[in-house]
């Protein structure tokens, strides 16, 4: 059964909502005024802060215990998780960005993306359109190599190839969508360099014919 995690019981009791709903098209998960999409397993992906942003959100445990009131920081109003980044604690994670990070920081990354409300999604309708777009790409390719001269017909390709990575990197910077960048291209490169060496061996054979 999927039920909530530490950063989504923080943000429900910071926001003062008595309860979580679920709602669906598209799936979210609604705390008060906040509304946190989330996949079929009922996952949210996290879109990593540089880390620097790290260093300026943690608050060392001496500070606390220094009794130093200068040294104190203002607390009042925020959310804040206590945890250690110490390996021997063992409350660490791997990432995609690094190897392991400590789970308080990411919980507080999880906090922070709920209340900013900046999400990473991923179409529902992705799964349907994208392997068209892909056979799509890979038809176009396959009719620049046949029609173009060589040197023409490659930089046609690379410019297909970089239409659609610069697509997906538009639509992940505004929108924070999730495409795959792989399929497209990989249709793009196949369909060309498959059509190119058929014309190159179709070369050959009519340069054989002549010399014969």
């Amino acid at each position: 059964d999927a039920f909530a995690g530490l950063a989504l019981e923080a943000v429900r009791v910071a926001e003062g909502a008595s309860l979580l709903v679920l709602k669906g098209g598209p799936a979210r998960v609604v705390a008060g005024p906040v509304e946190i999409p989330i996949d079929p397993n009922a996952r949210m992906r996290l879109s990593l802060s540089p880390a620097e942003a790290w260093a300026k959100r943690t608050v060392p445990a001496w500070r606390l215990l220094s009794g130093d009131q200068a040294a104190m920081p203002d607390l009042a109003g925020k959310i804040v998780l206590i945890g250690s980044s110490a390996p021997e604690a063992g409350a660490l994670l791997p990432l995609a960005a690094m190897p392991l990070a400590p789970t308080v920081q990411i919980q507080a990354e999880a906090v922070e993306q709920m209340l900013g409300g900046r999400f990473l999604t991923r179409p529902v309708s992705a799964n349907a359109w994208e392997p068209a777009v892909m056979a799509a790409f890979g038809l176009m390719a396959v009719a620049l190599a046949a029609r173009l001269p060589p040197a023409v017909a490659a930089a046609s390709v690379a410019g297909l190839v970089l239409l659609w990575l610069g697509g997906v990197a538009l639509a992940f910077v505004r929108e924070g969508w999730l495409l795959d960048p792989i399929g497209a291209v990989s249709a793009i490169l196949v369909g060309a360099n498959i059509t190119a060496f058929a014309e190159y061996r179709k070369t050959r054979a009519l340069k054989a014919a002549i010399e014969q």
